[in-house]
């Protein structure tokens, strides 16, 4: 083997570990920017989907909230279940009303899912990734 060969073999030992590390952060922003695209698209369907409850069950008092919180729960979990997302690792989906004035209320909906990064020389990447959505619902008294 020529010295030549062997200077080439010696720099890319020392360029790959860094070429792999800024491969392996490129795939994570990647899985980052689709965890938060989902977080977010389920928190807007289980709020939409809240919403739609409400008019479904439109009354002068809707009912304690437990029917329509729980629809919008089960949506957004459904969506993240969609993206391929198990909510048995530790993801948060809250649904609560804000009485609104006479004939409106809101209903927001809250989701949050850990990220842990695959290249991550720390755990100082390692956040959850959250989304909230409140959407205003009218109906007739």
């Amino acid at each position: 083997m020529s010295p030549r060969r062997g200077a080439a073999a010696t720099e890319f030992a020392l360029w790959l570990p860094f070429v792999l590390l800024l491969l392996g952060g490129i795939v994570d922003l990647g899985r980052m920017a689709s965890l938060a695209h989902a977080v977010e698209r389920a928190a807007r369907d289980g709020a939409r989907t809240g919403a739609a409850t409400t008019k479904a069950l439109a009354s002068s008092d809707p009912p304690e909230g437990l029917d329509i919180e729980t629809a919008a729960i089960a949506q957004a979990r459904q969506i993240l279940l969609d993206s391929g997302l198990a909510c048995a690792d530790g993801c948060d989906v809250q649904a609560a009303w804000i009485t609104g004035g006479e004939g409106w209320r809101l209903i927001r909906v809250e989701v949050t899912v850990p990220f842990v990064p695959v290249v991550g020389l720390a755990d100082t990447f390692a956040r959850p990734i959250g989304a909230d959505f409140t959407m205003l619902t009218q109906f007739q008294p």
